[in-house]
C-alpha cells in the first residue's frame, strides 16, 4: 500500500503539467477517446508515452499513443 502511494506522488509530481492540462481540458467538456496505435510527435500535444523498453522493438516502434482528450463537438 505504501509502495503505491509513493510510485503515485512521484507520477504525479513528475507530470504536473500533463495533469494540469488534463484537468483543465476535462473541465471544458473534452473527452478520452481511443485512437488506436498512434506514434508520437513533439510537436504534438503533452502527453504521457507508452514506449517500448525491450531491445528488439526499440527501433521499430516510436513512443507511441492509445487514447487523446478530444473537443465536445460544438467546439470543433
Amino acid at each position: 500500500m505504501i509502495t503505491l502511494m509513493v510510485v503515485m506522488g512521484l507520477f504525479g509530481l513528475n507530470n504536473q503539467e500533463y495533469l494540469d492540462k488534463v484537468e483543465e481540458q476535462v473541465d471544458k467538456g473534452y473527452t478520452w477517446e481511443y485512437q488506436g496505435y498512434t506514434p508520437w510527435s513533439q510537436k504534438k500535444s503533452l502527453s504521457i508515452l507508452i514506449e517500448p523498453q525491450s531491445e528488439p522493438f526499440t527501433d521499430d516502434f516510436p513512443p507511441y499513443i492509445l487514447f487523446k482528450l478530444t473537443k465536445p463537438e460544438e467546439d470543433k
